[in-house]
């Protein structure tokens, strides 16, 4: 006498489905979260001079999942005075795409400065971006085990 299913694989498979639409969507509005903190604390934060509004105005992130764009994350912080930064967000979106074309990881979150000169404004002493950056790496595996421990427990 072997075992026999009291459940039909249909049902099985669509649990499943529903059940991996669920992790997926954890997975990325916390990356999303993630970005967007990230941004918004290097807009609001820099300790620099920003007189045409660009260099923060291409700081931004995209959320991408298997090559496919999710979301992103720009936008020009000017007032007009000296230039309203659209230049500037151009150039962050243009290079976050260009890098999400690239990659080849089911998930990733790709924070830029299209400002060229960024490097340079940190290399003076002043924050940018690398601080943010440098903490978003820190923070996402924390956040991958919470996610974990959430799954676990069916609370996401």
């Amino acid at each position: 006498m072997g075992l026999r299913p009291t459940f039909k694989m249909k049902v099985m498979r669509s649990y499943l489905q529903r059940e991996e639409e669920r992790l997926q969507q954890a997975i990325t509005l916390e990356l999303a979260k993630l970005g967007a903190w990230c941004v918004d604390k290097a807009r609001t934060e820099g300790d620099y001079n920003n007189w045409t509004n660009n260099l923060r105005s291409s700081i931004g992130y995209i959320l991408v999942k298997d090559g496919v764009i999710l979301t992103k994350n720009f936008k020009k912080t000017g007032d007009g005075t000296l230039g309203d930064g659209s230049e500037g967000m151009r150039k962050g979106i243009e290079l976050a795409e260009k890098l999400a074309g690239s990659s080849k990881k089911r998930y990733a979150l790709i924070l830029v400065v299209g400002e060229t000169y960024a490097a340079y404004v940190e290399s003076r002493g002043r924050n940018v971006f690398t601080s943010y950056e440098q903490m978003a790496a820190r923070e996402w595996p924390k956040l991958r085990r919470q996610l974990k421990k959430n799954l676990d427990r069916r609370r996401f």
